[in-house]
């Protein structure tokens, strides 16, 4: 696209994984799936002086003419101004010479595998009574662990990834 609106648009977009955990979901193969929240970077055209109000709230970031201005880490939909432009000179919907970029929420998911958990078992529900046993990552991956288990117990299940996701499953085995 070369048209003055195509350099209110990021010429690259990098989609980067964040730290907030949206969902995890045990596999059932000794893996769980990890979906954090979307991040962005993105880079803007070289040769302007880009200005990013309310970027990293509340500072404004500005890149000169002869730096790329990357905008990273952002969540949210954020403004855009280029110096040279005056709005006039721009078909913007806002007609105040900024553009606004969408920032599309979204997830990344990634098969993690689990390096280990905890298993609390008691034999009757809310007692004091519990057993607690630290599971390596052989157990917790282990496909036979449910047939394993003592029945007539209630058991509590974490699994752990190595990025410190958790997987965890409240049950009662009859």
């Amino acid at each position: 696209m070369n048209t003055v609106e195509s350099l209110y648009q990021p010429y690259k977009r990098t989609d980067i994984s964040g730290n907030v955990i949206i969902s995890t979901t045990d596999n059932g193969n000794g893996t769980a799936n990890v979906c954090r929240n979307l991040l962005a970077e993105d880079k803007f055209q070289k040769g302007f002086t880009y200005t990013f109000p309310q970027n990293e709230a509340p500072n404004t970031m500005t890149a000169t003419v002869e730096e790329i201005p990357i905008v990273s880490h952002h969540t949210y939909n954020y403004r855009v101004n280029i110096a040279q432009l005056a709005p006039s000179q721009t078909n913007l919907s806002s007609g105040t010479g900024f553009a606004i970029l969408d920032c599309t929420r979204g997830v990344l998911c990634n098969d993690e595998p689990f390096i280990g958990g905890v298993l609390l078992s008691s034999e009757t529900l809310l007692s004091m009574n519990v057993t607690i046993e630290e599971l390596s990552s052989i157990q917790v991956k282990d496909p036979e662990l449910f047939d394993k288990l003592l029945s007539q117990y209630y058991y509590k299940l974490r699994k752990d990834t190595e990025s410190g996701a958790k997987v965890e499953t409240i049950f009662y085995k009859p």
